[in-house]
């Protein structure tokens, strides 16, 4: 959630600030350089940031909880899970506008 990162002054030293992660080859099909403005669009809303690209997973984009800049909540979809009672941030389907 970030209550206790924003908290760290190295980690803040260390920062370039926000972005996502997503994969070379996903970037790739889409025109999607490192360090593109792109938006992510859920059902719950959109958010714009700064993509860089990275050897992740095929079909996953990496979002810090870190940065007050880039409140990743916007997209989260008001769904709970059912036995813990906590958004579903691992999963969230979104589509990458460029």
């Amino acid at each position: 959630t970030g209550e206790m990162s924003r908290r760290s002054k190295t980690l803040n030293q260390a920062s370039t600030g926000p972005f996502c992660i997503m994969n070379k080859l996903d970037a790739e099909s889409l025109g999607i350089k490192d360090g593109d403005k792109v938006k992510l669009v859920s059902e719950a809303g959109e958010l714009e940031v700064k993509m860089r690209i990275g050897d992740t997973a095929r079909k996953v984009i990496l979002a810090p909880f870190h940065y007050e800049e880039m409140i990743i909540n916007t997209i989260v979809p008001l769904e709970f899970d059912f036995e813990t009672g906590t958004p579903n941030y691992k999963n969230i389907d979104v589509r990458v506008v460029k």
